[in-house]
């Protein structure tokens, strides 16, 4: 064969070459083995022994929520929850919590705001710090020598909130508040303050007729608790902090179609508080 002959005959096949080189490029495809592991390394990965192995409270607590200052406006308020009830949370008037529910149709009513003034020593104090614990779903506030912890309960649903470092002299409330334009019927039982409003879901396209409603309790573990309805959307407990400068509020707001407001609350507060 000649030598133009042979010169020919390569042409092709180094085409094909480059071609081959340039696809696999462009498709990020690597055709080469890739280069041995050094000495003494391995590879590592979340599955292991059949099983993936992973610190999850350590992964989740690397996106919890800090708070630079408090949150005393509602559109930066932290979400709690359990799935059935929620409750958003911010600073304002010292603690504030709107619960809400997926089965107050048609409108999702609001069972009503959780309001403790005594808190606006933390909202108001120079060194406020505060944390949306995103593994155990408890928002953590301190500052002027107290500390607050609210959550909502996995087994039940209820808001609890928490506190230490407050002055056992000075008395403290908690309330649950409606808004103009709610009909609820508050009533007191010793220790508990009821909120109970039904309606018919009626009067649109596609009503179901069936009777819907909102319930919210509130009670407080203290010195001294008792509670008043201090308005026609509003009941109150008012106590002191245990001599160790805690306290505990629990507030309760179970599904709700009418009934026995007070015995369904008690039931359902139980020894929370």
């Amino acid at each position: 064969m000649s030598r133009a002959s042979a010169a020919r005959a390569l042409r092709p096949q180094r085409g094909v070459a480059f071609a081959a080189a340039a696809l696999a490029a462009v498709a990020g495809v690597t055709g080469v083995n890739p280069p041995p592991a050094a000495a003494g390394t391995s590879a590592t990965t979340a599955w292991q022994d059949g099983a993936f192995r992973v610190d999850t409270a350590g992964v989740v607590s690397r996106s919890d929520l800090v708070l630079g200052r408090p949150n005393v406006n509602p559109t930066a308020s932290m979400p709690l929850g359990n799935g059935s009830l929620a409750a958003a949370a911010w600073a304002a008037n010292g603690f504030t919590a709107q619960l809400n529910r997926s089965d107050t149709m048609p409108h999702r009513k609001s069972p009503g705001q959780v309001i403790i003034p005594g808190l606006s020593v933390i909202s108001h104090a120079a060194d406020f710090s505060g944390r949306l614990d995103l593994t155990d779903g408890v928002l953590e506030e301190s500052g002027g020598g107290m500390s607050m912890k609210a959550w909502v309960s996995s087994s039940k649903d209820d808001l609890i909130v928490d506190v230490t470092g407050a002055n056992p002299d000075i008395a403290q409330t908690a309330s649950i508040n409606l808004w103009s334009g709610r009909k609820p019927t508050a009533a007191v039982s010793g220790a508990v303050g009821t909120l109970a409003e039904t309606w018919v879901d009626q009067g649109q396209a596609g009503a179901s007729g069936k009777t819907f409603g909102s319930l919210a309790a509130i009670t407080a573990g203290g010195q001294h608790v008792t509670a008043a309805v201090t308005g026609p959307t509003q009941v109150q407990v008012s106590f002191k902090p245990h001599a160790d400068g805690s306290f505990r509020v629990v507030v309760g707001s179970p599904t709700w179609t009418g009934g026995d407001a007070v015995a369904t609350a008690q039931t359902l507060l139980g020894d929370e508080a």
